[in-house]
């Protein structure tokens, strides 16, 4: 394995988990890492996630990938010719069977959903099916490393945000692609008034879908209880969350990269099961009800806000 096209079409939190599968093809002996994917998501771990290459799903072009009789254009199939092995997290037979025309001599098929008698993290069962395939490496959790220029940005821009303050920085992610998934925004208000009673102060980040989904007034609501941070572009979104002295969001693709660019990261999870999704990281903490299904309270999640601050700032010192 020398060059490798990975194929992944997910949504930011599936991405981000994913890169333990990149990070299996590099221990592998990968040189090359191509991801064809969404751009937008996929650009996020450029160098820093182990991707050297996006190629853009939604650009055109690539459907030929997904059906037997479409021909493939000869830039693109010329292209892709020049990889040797394909890790397909997308297709399906057809996929392979296209990638095998083209002359990628191994296809691997790892299966995106969850299997029903497999238990434990997503992505450990996403790395069990490569090593069915013979790619049997231990990889740690998800990492995306953003280079010093972009953290030193961010956190001139969070000083001008919040302020020369002394409590700590707080970033919160009220959203998820699944409003299931979404902790009540009232919860979420009262845990602002929660925090800046003990002197911390509280960042909002609105993502992709509460921009396009939320109502003005929903927006407003949020930025009443905390100034808002209107970042559209990933990667300076995952330079954001460095600068922050904690994050605190639902299950969902924002809180991954938290966790994968190294932010002290607490998720809440309520109807999503926290074993199988959380984020992963050596500083990650999940706040969730005391029955399964249940969300969590406010006291509760302040709470845990807390032990997660305390242990960093006890690691720090």
């Amino acid at each position: 394995m020398e060059r490798v096209i990975f194929l992944h079409g997910g949504a930011l939190g599936d991405f981000v988990m994913s890169l333990r599968v990149v990070a299996a093809m590099r221990a592998s002996g990968a040189r090359e890492v191509a991801v064809v994917g969404r751009r937008t998501i996929a650009e996020v771990a450029l160098s820093g996630g182990g991707v050297d290459r996006v190629l853009d799903l939604d650009a055109g072009g690539l459907h030929f990938l997904f059906s037997p009789d479409v021909p493939a254009p000869p830039a693109l199939a010329a292209e892709l010719n020049r990889f040797d092995t394909a890790v397909d997290m997308l297709g399906g037979p057809v996929t392979a069977g296209r990638l095998h025309q083209l002359g990628i001599g191994r296809v691997v098929y790892v299966d995106p959903k969850p299997r029903l008698n497999r238990h434990g993290h997503i992505s450990d069962q996403w790395l069990a099916d490569l090593a069915a395939a013979g790619l049997m490496v231990e990889v740690g959790p998800p990492v995306i490393v953003v280079d010093a220029e972009a953290r030193a940005a961010a956190r001139e821009q969070l000083r001008l945000l919040a302020g020369d303050v002394e409590g700590p920085k707080t970033i919160l992610h009220c959203g998820s692609g699944s409003a299931e998934k979404c902790w009540p925004m009232a919860n979420f208000i009262q845990l602002v008034e929660a925090l800046r009673q003990i002197g911390w102060t509280v960042l909002t980040l609105l993502g992709p879908v509460e921009r396009d989904r939320w109502s003005a007034p929903q927006k407003s609501r949020l930025m009443a209880a905390a100034p808002g941070l209107d970042e559209p572009e990933l990667r300076r979104v995952a330079g954001l969350l460095t600068a922050a002295d904690l994050y605190i969001g639902c299950d969902s693709g924002i809180s991954h990269l938290a966790a994968a660019v190294g932010a002290p990261t607490l998720a809440i999870f309520g109807p999503t099961d926290p074993v199988r999704w959380r984020p992963l990281g050596g500083r990650v903490g999940v706040a969730r009800g005391d029955g399964d299904g249940q969300w969590p309270t406010v006291a509760a999640v302040a709470e845990a806000a807390q032990r997660l601050h305390q242990d960093r700032s006890a690691r720090a010192g």
